[in-house]
This record gives C-alpha cells, sequence and structure tokens, in this order.
C-alpha cells in the first residue's frame, strides 16, 4: 500500500500504528489520523517523504519514531496541531518543518539523527521559537 486516503481514520480508535518494515506508503495524507483520541504512538516508514497538513490533528499522539534511513523530507503545516500530549519526535536532521506544523504541542522533545541530507529549514515563527527553545537556536 503506497496511500491511504484523506481522513480515511479520522476519529477512529485507533491506539498505535505499525505500517511494516516493507511498507512502501509514501505520503501520510491530509487529516488520516485527525481526531484519533486514542492513537498513541506511530512508527514512520523508512519510505514516507510527507506527513500532510493535519494528519494527526488533535489526536492523543504521544510519540512518533522515524526509521533510522527516513526518507521524510516535508511535515506540513498543522500536521501535528493540537496533540497537547506529543512529546517524543524522533526525525531526520532532513526534514523540512512548515508554518505551525507543532502547534500546541506544548510537551514536544526532539530528537533529530543524521541521515544523508543536510538540515534544510525551519519556517514559520511557531517553529522557530520551539526550535530555539529546545535546541538554544543551535542543532545537536
Amino acid at each position: 500500500m503506497r496511500e491511504i486516503g484523506d481522513y480515511a481514520f479520522s476519529g477512529a480508535g485507533l491506539e498505535s500504528i505499525y505500517f511494516g518494515l516493507n511498507s512502501e506508503l509514501r505520503t501520510i495524507r491530509q487529516g488520516v489520523f485527525n481526531e484519533c483520541k486514542d492513537l498513541r504512538s506511530i512508527a514512520v516508514p523508512a519510505n514516507v517523504e510527507v506527513i500532510e497538513s493535519f494528519a494527526f490533528r488533535e489526536s492523543g499522539l504521544v510519540s512518533l519514531i522515524c526509521a533510522q534511513n527516513s526518507r521524510l523530507a516535508r511535515i506540513k503545516e498543522q500536521a501535528f496541531v493540537g496533540c497537547a500530549n506529543f512529546n517524543n519526535v524522533e526525525l531526520p536532521l532532513s526534514v523540512e518543518i512548515e508554518d505551525s506544523a507543532f502547534d500546541g504541542c506544548f510537551q514536544l522533545n526532539a530528537n533529530l539523527f543524521e541521515s544523508s541530507a543536510e538540515f534544510k529549514r525551519v519556517t514559520g515563527w511557531t517553529v522557530e521559537k520551539w526550535w530555539n527553545s529546545k535546541f538554544d537556536g543551535h542543532r545537536k
């Protein structure tokens, strides 16, 4: 499976998501896990390149971990907006984060790992404020 449709699981009672080691999923589509209040964790498959807007909006997400060989390149605006319990994210340094992707994620801690590409940019005052508060303006 390479794609799951927009809002496919919106409001569902999912607690965790695991796609398997050989997943061909390329995009986590708009609103696909929107308002999944019971959702706690997701392991993002290595082939995922984009997490679209509102993908996890107001879900119960606590932890998101990308594979070490992740191809994740972009997290779109408001992808995780309102995830108040979201506190653990592991992302490749190459990811581009759009405006307000993490708005309302007040407990967020990030672990960034090296990938084949350099860190590109962080856009939007909300993410920049978060980034600076967590890493004193520098990546670790």
